[in-house]
């Protein structure tokens, strides 16, 4: 899961729900804590992405 805990999720099929989360998305305080889990999301999926950048140029310039 690349967003992971760090937007509001909805069910799409339910319309109440569709409302909170948009009336959440204007809650200066949630938004607040999004922006703190999405900088963490972002330090963990590029770190990620680059360790596996690294295991693959290494199998490509010394094999197994």
């Amino acid at each position: 899961e690349i967003c992971g805990n760090a937007v509001l999720y909805f069910n799409a099929f339910d319309i109440d729900e569709m409302i909170i989360r948009v009336m959440q998305s204007f809650d200066k305080s949630i938004v607040a804590g999004l922006k703190v889990q999405m900088k963490e999301r972002i330090e963990h999926i590029s770190n990620k992405q680059f360790g596996s950048l690294e295991n693959i140029i290494e199998l490509i310039l010394y094999g197994d």
